[in-house]
């Protein structure tokens, strides 16, 4: 734990299952798992579910605010209950719980370093969120998502180029 009067770095990670890598994703949770202010939580996992399964080499690090208060082991669960559980282990970490004064790009900052912290500095990476802002302008780690209705199999595709995959994409509902 690293602490001075403008950062607070915690984070928990688990690279048992690092495995063959060959990028990390990292996850926001309100308006990607789930539509934004609808209720009902975690209704888009599965398509993240069918990225991860046509993406054998990704691995997932959360980025979500819901890291604050919850473990690693439960937000694992929240993510992959119902039909995912196959892909927990995918899962190998949440990004520090960075403190700051400013608001803009610091979810890309939280990202940064965790791949620093973690010794993956030159991984590629992509984050799914749903604010722009919190990202640096135009920036090529960022796949945006419709906070109104979260992950949907026509993100698949799009995820999947942000990837790199060059496989063609067939998505079943």
């Amino acid at each position: 734990c690293r602490a001075d009067s403008s950062w607070v770095w915690l984070y928990e990670s688990d690279l048992s299952a690092l495995g063959d890598i060959r990028m990390i994703l990292f996850v926001d949770f309100d308006g990607v798992l789930h539509p934004q202010n609808k209720g009902a939580v975690f209704t888009c996992t599965s398509v993240l579910w069918k990225v991860l399964r046509l993406h054998p080499k990704l691995r997932v690090v959360i980025s979500s605010s819901w890291r604050w208060d919850r473990t690693l082991g439960n937000m694992k669960r929240l993510m992959t209950a119902n039909g995912g559980e196959d892909l927990a282990d995918r899962i190998i970490g949440a990004t520090p719980k960075l403190r700051h004064t400013f608001y803009a790009n610091s979810r890309q900052m939280e990202c940064e370093a965790w791949l620093k912290s973690n010794g993956l500095s030159d991984m590629p990476w992509l984050a799914l969120d749903d604010k722009p802002e919190l990202f640096e302008p135009g920036s090529v780690h960022l796949y945006l998502v419709d906070p109104r209705l979260g992950l949907t199999n026509a993100d698949v595709a799009g995820i999947s180029r942000g990837i790199g995959g060059s496989q063609e994409v067939v998505v079943n509902d």
